[in-house]
């Protein structure tokens, strides 16, 4: 596989080349994948990994399944939010507390602690 094969270069200037074509995003750091877009430049260009990564063309079974994921993501946050705010209420004094204390105690009574 000659594409597999790294050319020869001098230290010097392999580590000019690694910074100057390899390190995509510019941390000052080599991931494996930089050198895999580099070492593949041939068939496999950066700008055409990041097109795709966030292409249109998502298959049906990914896009529902991200769908579905952000919809589960979306209501952890507003159990959350709710737990935060009866949290909240708890701390007072009179019949709100109480009631969100007992919401509270319900709520860590359930499944989803």
């Amino acid at each position: 596989y000659p594409r597999s094969c790294p050319e020869m270069l001098t230290a010097i200037k392999r580590k000019q080349e690694l910074r100057d074509k390899v390190d995509v995003n510019f941390d000052g750091r080599i991931s494996f994948l930089e050198y895999l877009l580099y070492q593949y430049k041939d068939v496999a260009n950066p700008a055409d990994f990041c097109k795709r990564s966030m292409g249109h063309d998502e298959h049906p079974e990914i896009r529902k399944a991200r769908l579905a994921l952000e919809e589960v993501n979306k209501r952890i946050r507003a159990y959350e939010e709710e737990k935060a705010r009866l949290t909240a209420e708890s701390q007072g004094s009179g019949v709100k507390a109480l009631g969100a204390k007992n919401m509270l105690a319900q709520i860590d009574a359930g499944p989803l602690k």
